[in-house]
């Protein structure tokens, strides 16, 4: 509702992908030894600016099996619901560590990664938004190394977390990479789903992730095009690592109508 009428912001805001990872960073803190264990639906409703204090809210909805599923919101200094949606959590004697064999790298390394992502930039300003067919399903392949530098980055991020946390930061980075990379600028994230992981990632890997693009719908009044973007993630072995998938609306002038 919010992007309604405009997809432009006036200042720099935040990915949602990073409010949700900065949320779920919360949720470890006051439940250390949970996992999670997927990314059922979480929608964007608000943009998160620069400056922004962000409180993550979880509430239990249901047990089921040894899972725990979690509503979640992310709630800014305003009182307005920038993020919601539902999380599956396993609890810590049911939740190895997906990856038993890292451990987080060395002080200084996070330091200088942290100085590193101040001097990242978004896209090249003269990188032409992407239009779509509706009815037509668009296919492409994107990679993504985890040198040590990237690794670096995302222990940065998530801090003195746990190695199947930094798996989670990484699996919901490829997501971003894709997301951004098959349809931006232009348009805005609306939602993010993440299946449970099948294979850890390591550092060193190189990621593919297949996607597949598709205009579901035109919203009724602005005609503006809702696509939802489907992935299969590999690694370098060609083993399946995750499945994810987000929806996003573009401009109206982004999707050519089905004569």
């Amino acid at each position: 509702e919010y992007a309604r009428g405009t997809i432009k912001f006036e200042v720099p805001i935040a990915h949602g992908i990073l409010t949700l990872l900065v949320s779920l960073v919360g949720l470890h803190r006051v439940a250390n030894g949970c996992r999670i264990h997927s990314v059922e639906d979480v929608r964007y409703r608000a943009p998160v600016r620069i400056g922004d204090a962000v409180t993550p809210i979880f509430s239990v909805m249901d047990l089921e099996d040894g899972r725990i599923r979690l509503r979640v919101e992310a709630v800014r200094q305003d009182g307005q619901v920038a993020m919601e949606g539902s999380v599956v959590v396993l609890p810590g004697e049911a939740s190895p560590s997906v990856e038993t064999d890292a451990i987080g790298p060395d002080p200084g390394r996070v330091r200088a990664a942290r100085e590193r992502c101040a001097s990242v930039t978004a896209f090249p300003r003269d990188k032409e938004a992407p239009v779509f067919d509706q009815g037509r399903v668009v296919t492409r392949d994107f990679q993504a190394h985890i040198s040590p530098e990237v690794a670096d980055g995302y222990w940065a991020l998530v801090g003195s977390t746990s190695p199947a946390f930094w798996n989670l930061a990484v699996s919901l980075g490829m997501i971003a990479h894709t997301s951004a990379n098959f349809a931006s600028p232009g348009w805005i994230l609306l939602s993010t789903k993440l299946e449970a992981p099948r294979e850890p990632i390591r550092e060193g890997d190189t990621l593919t992730s297949s996607a597949r693009l598709e205009i579901t719908r035109l919203t009724r009044e602005e005609k503006r095009p809702i696509a939802r973007i489907v992935m299969e993630v590999r690694n370098q072995h060609g083993r399946p690592v995750f499945r994810g998938e987000v929806t996003k609306m573009g401009d109206p002038g982004l999707c050519r109508e089905r004569p």
